[in-house]
């Protein structure tokens, strides 16, 4: 988009739960210069991760995804349940920085003790089609 009102915008993606209840918020900064349409990209997997907003309820961009096996891939938590579906698979480059955006001080939403990490032998990580996914077992 090539408009000056929406150079710099921030993008709020909220999910609404069940009763109406807020169940969590992400920010994305959208910079773009005319011209550009953000073809530029990142220039390192570093610059691309230090851009994950910090939040309870995290949303994977694909390109933090993508694999060429399972050996690239891990299990992070996306949101502070601690439920099934509340994990999702990235490439081991990013682990660490959705492991530290994700901020579940204060969170009073529910929660359970399931544990989506492949070792607890509840899941599996694979690599479907050049993305990293957890599947349950």
């Amino acid at each position: 988009m090539n408009c000056p009102l929406f150079r710099n915008a921030v993008v709020l993606l909220c999910v609404l739960g069940t009763a109406g209840s807020w169940f969590g918020c992400a920010a994305e900064t959208n910079s773009q210069d005319s011209g550009t349409e953000n073809a530029q990209g990142s220039s390192s997997e570093e610059s691309d991760a230090s851009a994950i907003a910090v939040s309870s309820n995290l949303v994977v961009d694909d390109s933090h995804r993508m694999c060429a096996e399972a050996a690239d891939c891990r299990a992070v938590y996306i949101d502070c349940t601690n439920c099934e579906g509340g994990c999702e698979g990235v490439n081991s480059q990013f682990e660490t920085a959705y492991e530290e955006a994700l901020n579940c001080d204060g969170f009073s939403g529910p929660q359970c003790d399931y544990d989506c990490h492949p070792s607890f032998g509840l899941t599996q990580i694979l690599c479907e089609e050049g993305l990293c996914v957890v599947r349950e077992l």
